[in-house]
């Protein structure tokens, strides 16, 4: 398949590498890079045929890191300084975009499958979830899917009261805060995350996939809004949304 990266940092390279054994790799960043991969100015991305755009975009760097993790206290705030670099970045990429099938990478997740399902009529949807659902099982010591906002997901099956999810969750971000706060992203974990990820989405089989969808109707009383839900997924298409039966406290918490 034909790969157009949008933004090649550390993910974006770490996520290629990966993907380029059985793919090719293409790439647009403001800053042309000393990379193998093919570079594409904006002037050539509409004239271009791909088989997925993937939002690679990334607005902190090694040099800002430590100054920004000084300045914010939780993964929470600095995805909110994200969303503003990102989705500034994307709306002067955004009418150069040809059609295709997006995979939204950069944080916030949701926010940006928002922003280019509702400004554009390209096919979005986000990857992240899969990341929250490891931090939790690791927390709770047993593997746990998550839905919701990819930062802010609602671990299922184990959670007792708020209070309780209140104090897993703290627990689970102050430990990835100070992990990025000391080392930077993962980005060896990210990039195999993303190849299950990937992989599963363009299988010939029907599988299960959690993954972030902009929610235009209602859908478990939600509506106008980007979570990770279970959806059925074929061949690189969303073929439909799992049943799955919440527990009061999970609703409530999905809102």
């Amino acid at each position: 398949m034909n790969l157009l990266f949008l933004g090649l940092g550390n993910t974006g390279i770490s996520i290629a590498d990966r993907l380029s054994k059985n793919n090719n790799i293409f790439y647009y960043d403001v800053v042309k890079k000393n990379v193998a991969y093919k570079y594409l100015p904006l002037t050539k991305l509409k004239k271009s045929n791909f088989d997925y755009i993937i939002v690679t975009l990334s607005s902190i760097s090694i040099l800002n890191r430590l100054k920004l993790c000084s300045k914010y206290n939780t993964t929470y705030d600095l995805r909110k300084y994200e969303l503003v670099k990102n989705k500034n970045s994307l709306k002067k990429i955004i009418n150069y975009l040809p059609n295709s099938k997006v995979i939204v990478v950069s944080n916030p997740v949701d926010d940006i499958v928002t922003f280019l399902s509702k400004n554009t009529n390209l096919d979005v949807i986000g990857f992240g979830i899969s990341l929250d659902a490891l931090r939790y099982s690791n927390y709770f010591k047993q593997k746990i899917n998550c839905i919701g906002l990819h930062g802010f997901s609602v671990p299922l099956k184990v959670l007792k009261n708020k209070t309780h999810f209140l104090k897993s969750y703290s627990a689970v971000d102050l430990k990835l805060f100070n992990s990025f706060k000391a080392n930077g992203i993962n980005y060896d974990l990210v990039s195999k995350e993303f190849e299950l990820f990937f992989n599963k989405l363009n299988s010939d089989k029907q599988n299960t996939l959690y993954l972030s969808k902009y929610i235009s109707k209602d859908i478990l009383g939600l509506e106008n809004i980007s979570l990770s839900l279970p959806y059925f997924v074929k061949k690189g298409k969303v073929v439909g949304l799992k049943q799955i039966k919440l527990t009061s406290l999970e609703k409530n918490l999905l809102k």
